[in-house]
């Protein structure tokens, strides 16, 4: 029979009988031991056969993690579904009415009565103070310039040449002379964006340092930029669809808050159209993000949640699990036949049998479905982020994610005992001179 002595240093739980205590309750027939040598006596099973111990719990922690993944993923597909009712059920303004108020709009002066300081903020905001992308065009621009001048020349030459000769026909004259003009007015195209590009550059260099410089007219050109981009955001608003993410949250975050057009009615309409721009947005990529995951969306509306596939797969795994603990108690039954009929010999009546391999059995679900879950929640919050994205974190079921935790405690603990039930019921049946006849 298994020593469970403890050094008096150890520390491995509540103190337990031991030695002449224990000996007296031997003698005692085993009357009703307390909690803590019962756990203890567990304990000491489990540690005995470790690893075996060790492999059972394994396929309870997967089953509880995979119990856990599945209803929390229910339940975050079907909240996202909701969510995508909720974003599609919103309908947008008239589009007559927001072209209207933005044309308005775009004739206010946005920059009255905002200090410099302010205005300065305003350009950082609006990321005029970068001019990574400017250098990048300030190294390219002269070489397209060159070789667009290159090109002209040889237009120009060519032209030269079709005018002097006398044999060539008008029609000849008159497309040189048009491919010349083409030539010229891309180089001067061109000249002009490396000027304005310089430009920006000057200015996107004093909103950094915010300190004019030898440029005494950069706020004058600093106004006009804001309020170009002012213009040119707004009048976007005629059409929603045509504005970029950074520009729609320029527009909400930046433009459409300056004090001089905040009160104005025309502001507060396109405001309410941003909003709704949003939210058609949002519901355009969680719907296409949806489909993309696999989630029947029609399905999902009308089960309300329930997967009559995944209820299935769940009971395939709990069964699984409790034929492998079943299997796993039974073999821990078969190698402790002789300590079974040792501590039956000394007096241990069937239902303390019972209780011991229950109580182990317990142990090891209550341990595997804690670490099944940990696993399960990290899983479906991984999942959450790479299949959903900002989506999948922002309506992630914590509330009903509780529910779905405490079952799957709740079906570690039953799975664990009921896979035991029957090898517990088996070692309590056991004669005392069959056991100790085994060889071991």
């Amino acid at each position: 029979m298994t020593e469970f002595t403890q050094d008096p240093g150890e520390k491995l739980g509540p103190p337990s009988l031991h030695g002449d205590a224990m000996m007296l309750q031997l003698q005692q027939g085993w009357k009703p031991l307390p909690i803590a040598t019962l756990m203890a006596l567990a304990l000491g099973g489990l540690r005995v056969r470790l690893t075996r111990s060790i492999v059972t719990m394994f396929s309870i922690v997967l089953a509880i993690a995979f119990l856990t993944y599945t209803g929390l993923s229910n339940q975050l597909t079907y909240r996202l579904v909701v969510r995508l009712e909720a974003l599609e059920a919103v309908r947008p303004l008239p589009p007559r009415d927001v072209a209207a108020a933005a044309l308005a709009l775009s004739a206010a002066k946005p920059l009255e009565g905002v200090p410099i300081e302010q205005r300065l903020q305003l350009a950082r905001d609006l990321g005029m103070d970068d001019d990574m992308a400017l250098q990048s065009q300030s190294f390219t621009l002269p070489e397209v310039i060159r070789a667009s001048k290159a090109k002209r020349d040889e237009a120009e030459k060519k032209f030269n040449e079709t005018k002097a000769d006398a044999k060539a026909l008008r029609v000849d004259v008159e497309m040189a002379k048009s491919s010349l003009d083409d030539l010229n007015r891309q180089v001067q195209g061109q000249e002009e964006a490396l000027k304005s590009v310089q430009e920006q550059m000057q200015l996107a260099q004093w909103v950094r340092s915010g300190q004019a410089g030898h440029a005494d007219d950069l706020p004058a050109r600093l106004e006009r930029q804001i309020e170009d981009r002012f213009r040119a955001t707004v009048g976007a608003m005629r059409n929603p669809g045509r504005l970029t993410p950074e520009g729609l949250k320029q527009l909400r975050d930046n433009l459409l808050t300056l004090p001089a057009v905040a009160s104005l009615p025309e502001t507060a309409k396109l405001r309410e159209a941003v909003a709704v721009e949003y939210t058609k947005r949002d519901g355009g990529e969680l719907r296409g993000l949806l489909v993309q995951s696999g989630v029947n969306i029609e399905e999902k509306q009308k089960s309300g949640g329930a997967n009559a596939m995944d209820v299935w797969l769940i009971v395939m795994a709990m069964m699984t699990c409790a034929v492998g603990i079943a299997n796993a108690m039974l073999m821990s039954v078969t190698e402790r036949f002789r300590e079974i009929g040792t501590m039956k010999c000394l007096g241990a009546q069937d239902n303390l049998v019972v209780k011991l391999f229950l109580l182990e059995s317990g142990v090891l679900g209550v341990v595997g479905a804690l670490i099944g879950i940990v696993l399960g929640v990290l899983v479906t919050l991984l999942g959450a982020v790479l299949q959903f994205k900002g989506h999948g974190i922002g309506n992630f079921p914590v509330r009903d994610g509780v529910v779905v935790i405490l079952l799957s405690i709740l079906g570690g603990v039953v799975l664990s005992v009921v896979g035991a039930v029957y090898p517990a019921y088996s070692a309590s049946r056991m004669r005392p001179v069959d056991a100790l006849r085994v060889d071991e």
